[in-house]
């Protein structure tokens, strides 16, 4: 059984990643658990 995303899903997620963003920016979040993409991305080469 498939769950198709409702518009109320995408508003959570949107909230969710505005959130995070915000806790980033505030430095309430070790930078550990927000690895940069761009070092991910070398890592993985």
């Amino acid at each position: 059984m498939t769950v198709e995303p409702t518009s109320d899903d995408a508003e959570l997620a949107r909230r969710i990643a505005d959130t995070e963003t915000l806790m980033r920016a505030a430095g309430l979040v070790p930078e550990a658990f927000w690895p940069v993409e761009d070092d991910h991305e070398q890592e993985q080469r």
